[in-house]
């Protein structure tokens, strides 16, 4: 029988180290829109020649986990996701709520692991359940535009594969952060025509393989710095941000969401940089003006990112 993705589930969990998969007693389930990792396998072509037209033998050669998992952005299952990316935050409790307060890791999680290592459930609905192990999150993406829910995705890399009984998953309570409770602001001053925002930051992770018995990466390490970049597109009413732009300016900026209670996200990037900032005409509506931007170090606040979660969760996500 056909599985449906609507009975499948994800859970993850935090491992203490490299090439030592989690257990399925402490997976954390996280209601997804959408999922696709995938064990990619190459294949190796031998060049010999054997007297005949039809193609030499094929060997088995490296192989990686990678894809990508993406959700509405629930604010407990956000909090699993920003801790699979950055890894562990600062927690304090304020009026029975847990402040989580994320930033970029400054050193690498052990001399294998560039991040904090995972492993992950995933249950498609057809019997035994993936099980993948040494899973790294590369990239954090959060994006929302008007009229809709805030989304989050993180893309993953990985070197550990199986199957496992499936799990009975139990999935947090929330309410996503959506458009309508958002302000933003830059330079001070509130951004009142933004209509879509997505910030995506990349940790540039790549496969490491070395001469060990095994397949898959024996270390997944960086291969660049890690980039803080930022897109969008406000209605043009002013000349402002394109002389930002062209006197190349590095400016804070604060997006902020309101979730139902006290729940809460709050995106402070204390250098932003426009690398483009393009209004056109493409009709007879609104003029609008689409725009790149980098979030650059800042010495000040010690980071390119910080992310703020307030939800009911108390606890630390590892």
């Amino acid at each position: 029988m056909a599985g449906y993705g609507m009975q499948g589930h994800i859970g993850i969990v935090g491992q203490s180290n490299f090439n030592t998969a989690g257990g399925v007693n402490s997976l954390s389930y996280i209601p997804i829109v959408d999922e696709s990792l995938t064990l990619n396998i190459e294949t190796i072509q031998e060049e010999s020649m054997y007297g005949r037209f039809a193609q030499s033998p094929t060997h088995k050669g490296t192989q990686v986990i990678e894809g990508d998992i993406s959700l509405e952005a629930h604010p407990i299952a956000l909090g699993s996701i920003l801790t699979m990316y950055m890894g562990s935050a600062s927690l304090s409790v304020v009026d029975s709520h847990g402040v989580h307060t994320f930033q970029p890791a400054t050193s690498d999680f052990s001399s294998r692991s560039a991040g904090q290592p995972y492993t992950i459930e995933v249950n498609r609905d057809v019997g035994s359940s993936f099980f993948f192990s040494d899973i790294l999150a590369g990239t954090l993406e959060l994006s929302v535009s008007n009229g809709e829910l805030m989304n989050a995705s993180v893309g993953v890399i990985g070197a550990g594969y199986g199957r496992t009984a499936s799990t009975s998953p139990t999935f947090p309570d929330g309410t996503p952060f959506k458009w309508d409770m958002s302000s933003c602001s830059y330079d001070g001053a509130d951004v009142v025509d933004l209509e879509d925002l997505t910030i995506t930051i990349n940790k540039n992770l790549e496969g490491v393989y070395t001469l060990v018995n095994t397949n898959a990466p024996y270390k997944i390490l960086r291969s660049d710095n890690e980039m803080v970049e930022i897109s969008g597109t406000m209605i043009f009413q002013s000349h402002s941000y394109m002389l930002d732009y062209e006197n190349f300016n590095e400016k804070r900026f604060f997006a902020n969401f309101q979730g139902v209670g006290s729940d809460s996200l709050l995106i402070d990037i204390p250098s932003m940089k426009f690398t483009s900032y393009e209004p056109a005409m493409s009709g007879k509506g609104r003029v609008q003006a689409s725009f790149n931007a980098m979030g650059l170090f800042n010495a000040g606040s010690g980071t390119a990112i910080e992310i703020t979660l307030t939800n009911t969760r108390t606890a630390s996500y590892l």
